[in-house]
């Protein structure tokens, strides 16, 4: 699981600080605040992982030379972007790693080149102890180890391609809905950046025989367990797979009776349905970004949605827990409601939650919403969700008024 994520040159930030990951973390902000570019680093940082730390072509061929200059703030070839990511290895790299070692970070420095080519400037890891003392460095600079101990780097390298390798994206907008779909003979390890392959992952995973169970409950169907998630939210009484030409299709089944296909089912099931099957679908000990998960759903669903998070994280397979992350970035009011309500009920505790506020400052700067053990924030920033009080003041004074205006003139027309 990441524990902290810092950004320096990443788009609208200069310098982020630490930012706290826990197991769920809800990022509320305005518009243009700097949440997405947190995911975009990570993206960035599993791209440079999945191909290769110390050679230059590879790195190229990660991120070109375009991209690193829009992730660059102001866009100013001669800033170098800084990502620094900190996480928990598993026990098995724990014990590769450095005895004693339960914390891994790595420091990624990169920019363009004179020739405008992208570079990497610096590399950073650090392992450290429960106390976070460190315990070992390792460095490279410009594509040279400047530690000789290559056996090391391999082993380090190795446990930074699995961590963010992990990092699962599912953006806001959605893929238009099918009457039918193909099924892939494996089951994939997401739905998509849009969520197109929602309903066929969901029909492999079902396939395959994936069961899942909530916590001590008992195991069920991989689209069964979907279809009841689904349910909660009040979108639909669920759904189910049928067998349709050229694979599957998937048909919606409406509350007060009937059915319709999933092409014609409404946005709000389009929009939630990749988000669900997601968060039960990606491998065990992956993070999984969601953004504005909510959009289309209407407030009572929203809420709702806060329980299906919470369920995905105390999901359990095969009879082990999953050891999900998911990062949340949304403006839904109700959703963050239902999560302080489950903390407050004791059904989640307050430590695996993170939730932070991008005020929209420039450059961009985050503070952490403090909770206690039974919900409640403790340092509420101004207009979270908008001046409440002043729409009820002003909406006041106007119906005032305007009563005080309809009596004058039924005063006069009575003279």
């Amino acid at each position: 699981m990441y524990t902290t994520i810092r950004l320096r040159n990443v788009r609208a930030w200069a310098d982020s600080g630490d930012i706290a990951l826990a197991p769920l973390t809800l990022f509320y902000g305005a518009n243009g605040a700097g949440k997405s570019s947190i995911a975009q680093a990570l993206d960035a940082l599993a791209r440079i992982a999945g191909r290769g730390f110390t050679d230059p072509a590879a790195l190229v061929a990660a991120l070109p030379a375009a991209a690193v200059r829009d992730m660059i703030r102001d866009r100013d070839p001669t800033r170098l972007i800084g990502i620094d990511l900190a996480w928990q290895p598993d026990a098995s790299m724990q014990a590769a790693l450095v005895q004693g070692a339960r914390r891994l970070a790595v420091s990624v420095e990169l920019g363009l080149d004179p020739a405008g080519q992208p570079r990497l400037h610096g590399l950073h890891w650090t392992v450290t102890d429960m106390a976070d003392r460190p315990l070992r460095v390792v460095a490279v600079h410009d594509g040279r180890p400047v530690d000789k101990d290559a056996a090391a780097i391999d082993v380090l390298a190795a446990a930074t391609a699995a961590a963010v390798g992990g990092f699962v994206m599912l953006g806001p907008l959605r893929a238009r809905p099918r009457r039918s779909y193909a099924v892939p003979a494996r089951v994939p390890a997401d739905v998509g950046p849009r969520g197109q392959g929602a309903v066929p992952a969901m029909a492999a995973a079902d396939r395959a025989g994936r069961r899942l169970s909530i916590g001590d409950g008992a195991a069920r169907g991989f689209a069964d367990m979907i279809s009841d998630r689904l349910a909660t939210l009040g979108l639909v009484a669920g759904v189910e797979l049928v067998d349709a030409p050229g694979g599957v299709a998937l048909i919606a089944r409406g509350r007060r009776g009937g059915q319709a296909p999933f092409a014609e089912a409404g946005f709000g099931l389009s929009q939630v349905l990749p988000a669900a099957v997601a968060a039960f679908l990606v491998p065990a000990g992956s993070t999984l970004w969601l953004e504005q998960p909510e959009l289309h759903l209407h407030a009572a669903a929203q809420a709702a949605l806060g329980d299906l998070l919470i369920d995905a994280l105390e999901a359990r397979e095969a009879g082990r827990a999953r050891h999900l992350q998911i990062l949340v970035e949304t403006h839904s009011e109700p959703l963050l409601n239902r999560i302080q309500r489950r903390i407050a009920e004791a059904r989640l505790d307050a430590d695996r939650v993170a939730v932070h506020w991008c005020p929209g400052t420039v450059p961009a700067t985050i503070e952490r919403l403090e909770m206690d053990e039974t919900g409640e924030i403790l340092n509420w920033p101004d207009d979270v969700f908008g001046d409440e009080m002043a729409d009820v003041t002003a909406r006041a004074v106007a119906a005032a008024a305007r009563r005080k205006a309809r009596r004058a003139g039924e005063g006069e027309g009575g003279a």
